[in-house]
């Protein structure tokens, strides 16, 4: 019976500690399984010391690879990372997701039984010391898919932080779309688009811990602010505007020239001072359970990509300096 032979991709950027973590955890997990493997870690020239690091533990495995690529794109290291997997079975792993409990077993069992066309997902999983003392993390983990979800789920609940699949033919169809700017969408436009050639996506019982332990709602709106003025415009332009979803529903909406004249009015007066306003309330209500509202968490939100929608067009993008480039 062939060795059963899997291609691990972890982009990454300036997060030695938790590239190490994750690195140790699944390097005894698969020792545990025996199975063949590749690790690509593709990186963007992290300032952080993490090649000197890796190279320091892991320079005599001839398992792992180090790739530095210019573009600090998640798209583009996918790419990377798929374009050197000399392997058909595929793991797409962020540095902040950690596979627990019998995660690569689940793996195994779901490439080995797949058939043609079919992308599968780890659950996230957060965890409930979190949860239990903070309103941020009830809230990201009240979006997460759970086993309540397992079957085939929608392109638009994708989950490419711990997605695994099969290379079949032409591996470009597996390419992730590289001048989506910023954060986010660039896993929905890749599920979308393997959607439109017949693969299928699924939930499975496989699990990670997704370890964003630094994260709070300061730093959660900016990525919404961020995929509104950077990600969403570059994604339209491929005019995919047929993809579904609430926001895009908001973006057919936007580009009549009247709504965005009345939104710009607004931004200054009542959209800023009250997402401002909102954004620190949770913040500093965060330990107090009285005051968590889903809906509020929503609301917040939209008012941050509303903003983001107002700057489009603005600002010249920098690739390396995304998170912070004009921002309160």
């Amino acid at each position: 019976m062939n060795k059963f032979k899997l291609s691990i991709i972890i982009p990454t950027w300036n997060r030695k500690k938790k590239l190490i973590k994750l690195l140790k955890t699944i390097l005894i997990k698969l020792n545990k399984v025996n199975i063949s493997y590749e690790i690509h870690i593709c990186d963007s020239y992290s300032n952080d010391g993490t090649r000197i690091a890796l190279e320091n533990l892991y320079g005599t495995n001839h398992k792992i690879f180090f790739h530095n690529i210019i573009s600090n794109n998640i798209s583009s290291k996918r790419n990377k990372g798929l374009r050197n997997a000399k392997f058909h079975n595929i793991l797409l792993l962020d540095d902040d997701c950690v596979p627990i409990g019998n995660f690569f077993n689940i793996l195994i069992k779901s490439l080995n039984s797949s058939k043609k066309n079919e992308i599968f997902c780890a659950q996230y999983y957060t965890q409930k010391r979190l949860v239990k003392k903070s309103n941020y993390y009830r809230f990201r983990d009240s979006k997460n898919l759970n086993s309540k979800n397992i079957g085939q789920i929608s392109y638009k609940n994708i989950i490419t932080g711990s997605c695994f699949f099969k290379i079949t033919k032409q591996k470009k169809n597996f390419y992730f779309n590289e001048n989506i700017k910023g954060y986010g969408l660039e896993d929905v436009d890749w599920a979308f688009n393997l959607k439109k050639k017949n693969f299928k996506l699924f939930l499975t019982k496989a699990i990670v811990d997704h370890q964003e332990t630094s994260q709070n709602i300061k730093s959660y709106v900016l990525k919404w602010y961020m995929m509104s003025r950077d990600a969403m415009p570059s994604l339209l332009k491929k005019n995919n505007i047929q993809i579904k979803g609430k926001l895009f529903i908001f973006e057919k909406i936007f580009k009549y020239d009247f709504v965005k004249l009345i939104i710009s009015f607004l931004n200054p007066f009542i959209i800023i001072p009250l997402s401002i306003t909102l954004k620190f309330l949770l913040f500093y209500t965060d330990k107090s359970k009285f005051f968590y509202s889903q809906n509020l968490f929503y609301f917040l939100l939209m008012l941050y990509y509303l903003r983001g929608a107002c700057k489009r067009n603005r600002h010249r993008f920098k690739n390396m300096k995304w998170y912070k480039d004009g921002y309160k």
